[in-house]
Formats: structure tokens, sequence, C-alpha cells
């Protein structure tokens, strides 16, 4: 699959898991740590989907995501975050996530979401390429 997925953890482990995760099942995956380096990557690279821990208030989180929807024409959004409240889910909702999950979550879920995403892109390219054929 030519999808590139960006994720953007401070939690190395996890972070570490979810490449070796999505890498297993051939997608283009790379990992930062620091919201800097993802804008950089934002900037310079097609990213399909980024995967990025979120904590409202945060400001660099924040500044990520309006960078994701400012520079990624076509970048879906996934959110995690460490902790469930109505707070977080409406700060979050700001950034028209694709899908929101709370830590800990079932890497299952995330790969189905991360597929039917990949498949709708996949879909939306063909149908432009046969637009302008």
């Amino acid at each position: 699959m030519n999808t590139a997925i960006l994720i953007v953890d401070t939690d190395k482990p996890h972070a570490e898991f979810l490449v070796r995760y999505f890498s297993e099942r051939e997608f283009l995956v790379c990992s930062v740590e620091k919201t800097n380096e993802a804008e950089e990557l934002l900037a310079t690279k097609q990213i399909d989907i980024a995967i990025v821990e979120y904590c409202p208030g945060g400001p660099a989180a924040e500044k990520l995501c309006e960078t994701v929807r400012r520079l990624g024409k076509d970048t879906e959004l996934i959110l995690m975050c460490g902790r469930q409240s109505s707070a977080t889910e409406k700060s979050a909702r700001r950034f028209a996530p694709a899908f929101y999950f709370v830590k800990p979550f079932n890497v299952d879920d995330l790969y189905a979401v991360v597929l039917r995403i990949a498949e709708k892109q996949a879909l939306n390219q063909k149908n432009i390429a046969n637009a302008h054929a």
C-alpha cells in the first residue's frame, strides 16, 4: 500500500509499536515526537494520514492540528488522547478529525479506520485520474 502515515506521539514505546504495526501491513510510516518535526514533514512530504497525540490546551498539539489542516490538503487527521472528557472531545472536534481515540485503545480499531481512509483516498485519486483522462 502506498499510503503514507505520520505518527506524532511523545510516548516512544507506543509510537514504535504503531510504526511496526502499520509497517508490517505495508503502509509507509514515519514517526516523530516533536510537533516542529511533524510540521516540517507535512510541509515537505505527501502525508496521507496523520495520527496525532492530542492534549487539549497544549499549544504545540493544537498548532500541529492547524498545520495539518492548512498544509495537508488531503491529509486525514486521527487524534489520540490520554484521557476522555467531553471538553477534550469538543476541543478536538474543531480540527475535524476523521476519528478520535482515547488511550489505551485497540490497535485493530485504529487499523480499521486507517484502512477505510486509505481506501477512500485511493478511490478519490482514481476518480480524479478518470476525470482527467
